[in-house]
């Protein structure tokens, strides 16, 4: 009941599927993933990719916050998106330190790029591209926004 996959989903080699902390994971119909993938939903999170998406070889989905990836999304190879930062204050092991968790919403219709890294608390609006090897840190990016740099800055509309 915790890992839901959908009808017709394809998958072109070994990926890795795990839960924890009653975590949920939804992967909608005609969903494509390529080989060597990690997803992993803890601490009641809900990580759900939308129908029609296509995540690319190498990716790494991993929800301590919600995580909901729109329909008809385009993500490439080797990207990272994570709702969970380690804590690393001064004078405490990093090893011992507590998660900060936040959500991550990616709209319908979004294309994310090679080598991009997504961290909690971004919001992209439909239609947005993430251009390569950006990170995208908190904010919330209106439709149809092209976004590039670490960090990355809206630079255009998409056309």
């Amino acid at each position: 009941k915790d890992i839901v996959i959908g009808n017709n989903v394809s998958v072109f080699g070994n990926i890795d599927i795990r839960n924890r902390e009653n975590g949920r994971i939804i992967i909608d119909d005609d969903v494509s993933i390529d080989k060597d993938c990690r997803f992993i939903s803890a601490n009641n999170a809900v990580l759900r990719i939308g129908r029609r998406g296509y995540i690319g070889p190498y990716c790494f989905i991993i929800s301590g916050g919600d995580i909901s990836i729109g329909e008809d999304c385009l993500i490439a190879g080797m990207v990272h998106i994570q709702s969970s930062v380690h804590g690393y204050k001064k004078g405490e092991l990093v090893i011992k330190q507590k998660h900060d968790y936040g959500q991550i919403v990616v709209g319908k219709d979004v294309w994310i790029a090679g080598n991009v890294t997504i961290l909690k608390g971004v919001v992209l609006g439909d239609g947005c591209v993430v251009g390569a090897k950006s990170l995208v840190r908190k904010g919330c990016y209106e439709k149809n926004s092209v976004l590039a740099g670490v960090p990355a800055k809206k630079i255009k509309e998409r056309l």
